[in-house]
């Protein structure tokens, strides 16, 4: 057996045992969990005895086959067994048969794995594949930026005052470690424990100088120069579109996003292929706000110029200045539409820290101001900023004997927002819904709105599903023919048919939180799958007025609701651990990253301190052996002054051949003065009668230095004077 195990495997049976040891210490008793490892690690050696044997191999894995049921249907024989429990008591004999499960299965595994690969080293990719499955099992449950698990983990951390994402992080890349480990146990040549030591250096420095959350930003590219595969389908989901347009004789439109002008494309449903509820940003209120819509609305962007196809941002830098465009550097003012004395909002201050980037920040709707705040975490926030903002606070009743508009307005911004496609349907739609008021409410602007939502409240029937692909007007084919979609296709509807009432109204564009999922806290979790559009209108003294399409119907499944422990530790981590100051111990005693950094860097001067120590140690080796004829004793002589001549000769590249004779050396290089000096030095060594005297010893080192003169130029003789290792093939 242990001839066929190569002794760099421990390696990679110790990986193994981890593995096993990770996945069930998770889902059964710790001691199972031990024995599973051990015995994994005894089947990894079988199987590296099993490859070097000549036995078959279908004969090897129908054995294999045959022991695992013999283990599955064994242990439950066990674990059902009345004579057991009475010998053992329940508990140990339910752990026993636990033992011979797991340990069983594992040992049989790693066992066939091993032997399978070392057959057919293709199967080395298998072993690792379920390497990999072990390790990440029991962190599952973490993906989608969900930080707060496994809480077997993750909650000891946090009860200790320990950020779990440096943690998390320093778990993947020993992870990572561990698959290097795993392949180079593998290999067929001698593996270099240099390598070993080279890649923890490497991982550790990733892992300690790269901050955590860049590792999330990474994005993979296909290597052909193609793009990734989201992009590839996103350009030809474009390409199908217009080719169906250009088919129906229609202008062919480009829905990708535009340096001219910033579009929401109304025929294109949000990409499937991200996650739709990874966490984006954690937003703390701190003034306490409950919003009279129901939930919160984080204005990020705004559509209000009609460009003949759609809705896009605006272009003419004249309208939609009350958006914050840029993340703020120092404290910056928003242009806000809403009064600063208004009766209908209440001022809130918010602090916002992003959990992914993004190009534009947003704020709670109508943002006032927004200035830079320190990142409490920077392992798990990519930046931080707060806002001020004044919500609305008011009843939507409260509003109906408000204008729509702003009487300072030019017609050109009054164009801007009331501009729609020459289609009569809306203004005969419009017209219809404000026909079903009360005759007192039909002269009040925002009434005619409501009366339109209301109308798309009934009609609308909600799904992410709906494609409205190659028609010259998306919103005109929902509205009137399809009432299918989602809240971009709402949001559009509704302000055209604001806007064909001569409403001044434009798409707003965000995140939205139901205010129920805020719970008794104050942190506000804003989740990718909560991206949203909706309809504003403009009222004089209130500002962009939100009325956001409720559909009566939905054919998609409820969202699921934000976790709340993922929302509360998110809200800790923004409050920079709320409860301690900030510098107390108890915040910063364990920071993994500064431990791993300060490692690395040791490991980096060590080796930078022993290359610098073997660099002199070899010039000082080079200049003794070079000048100690100078202050050699008489005994000593002999050897120091013909060690000295030939490393002279070895500087120019006169070396003895292997198995040539010194004096065989002397004469072949036709050095003359190197033959008395070498006679010398053997009559010495081997015991001849006579001395040699320090002096003659000297001049016939001189006379080889004089004649390696002679004979090599200035500049060769130079260079192998600085050659640190010239004298190591010095005989």
């Amino acid at each position: 057996m242990f001839k066929s195990f190569r002794w760099r495997e421990l390696f990679s049976a110790g990986v193994w045992m981890c593995a096993l040891w990770v996945a069930l210490f998770y889902i059964s008793l710790p001691s199972v969990a031990v024995v599973t490892a051990a015995l994994g690690g005894l089947g990894y050696g079988a199987g590296c005895w099993l490859n070097g044997s000549r036995l078959r191999t279908p004969a090897v894995l129908l054995l294999a086959a045959g022991a695992a049921l013999v283990v599955f249907f064994g242990s439950s024989i066990l674990c059902d067994s009345w004579g057991l429990a009475a010998a053992l008591g329940a508990a140990q004999a339910w752990t026993l048969s636990q033992c011979i499960f797991w340990g069983g299965l594992a040992a049989l595994m790693t066992a066939a794995l091993r032997f399978v690969s070392g057959r057919y080293p293709s199967f080395i990719t298998a072993e690792m594949v379920i390497v990999v499955l072990l390790l990440a099992s029991p962190l599952a449950s973490h993906r989608q930026g969900a930080i707060n698990r496994p809480q077997f983990l993750v909650d000891p951390l946090w009860a200790a005052m320990i950020d779990p994402v440096p943690v998390l992080f320093a778990l993947g890349a020993l992870a990572a470690a561990f698959l290097v480990i795993l392949q180079n146990g593998r290999r067929t040549r001698r593996a270099s424990v240099l390598d070993l030591l080279l890649l923890f250096v490497l991982i550790g420095g990733i892992y300690s100088f790269l901050p955590a959350r860049k590792l999330l930003d990474v994005e993979l590219k296909d290597p052909s120069g193609g793009g990734s595969a989201a992009d590839k389908k996103r350009k030809a989901e474009e390409e199908k579109r217009r080719q169906a347009q250009a088919a129906k004789g229609e202008k062919p439109s480009d829905g990708l996003k535009s340096e001219a002008e910033d579009e929401m494309p109304l025929d294109q449903q949000p990409d499937q292929d991200k996650p739709k509820q990874r966490p984006v940003a954690i937003v703390l209120l701190q003034d306490d706000y409950d919003p009279p819509q129901g939930g919160y609305y984080f204005r990020q962007t705004a559509f209000s110029q009609y460009n003949g196809l759609r809705l896009v941002a605006d272009t003419t830098g004249h309208s939609d200045v009350d958006l914050l465009t840029d993340y703020p550097s120092a404290t910056t003012h928003i242009p806000s539409t809403v009064p600063e004395s208004s009766p209908f909002h209440k001022r809130i201050h918010t602090f916002t820290a992003m959990v992914e980037a993004h190009n534009k920040p947003f704020t709670l709707v109508d943002g006032r101001s927004a200035e830079p705040e320190e990142n409490p975490n920077p392992n798990q926030f990519v930046r931080a900023y707060g806002a001020d903002s004044l919500a609305m606070s008011a009843a939507y009743t409260d509003l109906f004997n408000l204008k729509a508009g702003d009487p300072a307005w030019s017609a050109d911004v009054w164009k801007h927002y009331t501009e729609i496609p020459a289609d009569p349907r809306y203004k005969k739609q419009a017209e219809a819904c404000v026909a079903k008021l009360p005759p007192r409410y039909r002269g009040s602007d925002f009434a005619r709105a409501v009366a339109c939502k209301l109308y798309l409240d009934q009609i609308a029937i909600y799904t992410t599903r709906a494609r409205h692909e190659g028609y010259k007007d998306p919103v005109a084919h929902y509205l009137f023919v399809d009432h299918r979609g989602y809240c971009v296709h709402q949001a559009h509807a509704a302000v055209y048919l604001f806007r064909a009432l001569g409403l001044p109204a434009r798409v707003g564009a965000g995140y939205y939180s139901d205010a129920r999922n805020r719970g008794n806290g104050s942190a506000v979790l804003l989740r990718s799958g909560d991206a949203h559009a909706w309809p504003e209108v403009y009222l004089k003294d209130a500002g962009w007025v939100i009325l956001d399409i409720a559909p009566a119907k939905s054919l998609d499944h409820n969202e699921e609701k934000p976790d709340p422990d993922l929302q509360r530790m998110l809200g800790e981590l923004a409050r920079k651990k709320k409860g301690l100051p900030k510098g107390d111990p108890a915040t910063s005693w364990f920071d993994l990253q500064a431990i791993i950094r300060f490692a690395v860097w040791g490991c980096l001067y060590l080796l930078l301190g022993s290359v610098v120590v073997a660099f002199v140690g070899v010039y000082v080796i080079k200049f003794v052996r070079r000048f100690e004829p100078l202050w050699a004793s008489s005994a000593r002589m002999p050897v120091a002054a013909l060690r000295s001549a030939l490393d002279q000769l070895s500087e120019v590249g006169l070396r003895r051949r292997y198995g040539e004779g010194r004096l065989e050396f002397a004469r072949r290089i036709g050095v003359e003065p190197l033959e008395p000096l070498t006679d010398l030095h053997l009559g010495v060594t081997l015991g001849r009668d006579g001395r040699a005297a320090s002096k003659e010893l000297l001049q016939l080192r001189e006379a080889v230095h004089q004649h390696i003169a002679r004979r090599f130029p200035w500049w060769r003789r130079l260079l192998g004077f600085l050659h640190p290792l010239s004298w190591w093939d010095s005989r």
